[in-house]
């Protein structure tokens, strides 16, 4: 699970870490931090709608030889996409 810091905090106040695991989710990581490789696991990204969020999602997959997960994406925003981040 990739997360930004906006998610992070309406994750946090739902849902605790142990109910987190307990749907088998194995690790919680930040969007902005620099994250390990684990090309075996699927990559759930739930995100704010902001251009930056967008940027650094994008950036995961920018370089073929440097992708950091498997091949399914699950992709999640908080709110609508705003129409000009949509091109």
């Amino acid at each position: 699970l990739i997360v930004d810091e906006p998610a992070m905090k309406v994750i946090s106040a739902a849902v605790g870490m142990y109910d987190i695991m307990e749907r088998q989710i194995s690790i919680v990581e930040s969007l902005e931090k620099k994250r390990a490789p684990f090309k075996d696991m699927a990559a759930i990204y739930i995100l704010a709608p902001t251009k930056e969020s967008i940027h650094k999602m994008l950036e995961d997959y920018s370089d073929k030889s440097k992708i950091l997960y498997g091949k399914a994406v699950f992709l999640y925003f908080l709110g609508p996409i705003p129409n000009q981040l949509i091109a």
